[in-house]
């Protein structure tokens, strides 16, 4: 996935959809699955009013959306941190099952994370409007 090595990414995904087939009958669901949890329905601008920075929430429309949910999803697989596993199937795998059968991982943490912090912000959405002018 890094570096443009797209033969390494889809050999990666090939063995992915040969492995979730031994686990359940459509892997396509998994990856159906995954990306549609982890898409944002609110995500959060940065809004100056005076000397304070604000954290605004505003709505996505659904392209975006997408966008968004795949970076986080690809970000995830990415991080050595959290998934310190040796080979890109078996992080994409994990990645994946995580968000779609037992809905955690890192992706599910910044979705929660993004919508508590909107939530407590909705009070400045009125700073969006001041925003454009």
């Amino acid at each position: 996935m890094k570096k443009g090595k797209l033969d390494l990414t889809l050999n990666s995904i090939l063995k992915t959809t040969k492995t979730l087939k031994k686990i359940t009958v459509l892997p396509f669901f998994v990856f159906f699955e995954s990306f549609t949890k982890a898409r944002p329905a609110i995500l959060l601008t940065m809004c100056r009013k005076g000397q304070e920075f604000h954290r605004i929430p505003f709505a996505v429309n659904k392209y975006r959306r997408a966008r968004v949910g795949v970076k986080w999803v690809a970000m995830s697989i990415n991080d050595r941190d959290h998934y310190p596993l040796k080979k890109l199937d078996s992080k994409i795998n994990k990645v994946l099952t995580d968000i779609a059968v037992y809905g955690r991982g890192q992706v599910i943490k910044k979705l929660r994370v993004n919508y508590g912090v909107a939530h407590e912000n909705r009070a400045m959405t009125h700073f969006r409007w001041e925003h454009y002018e």
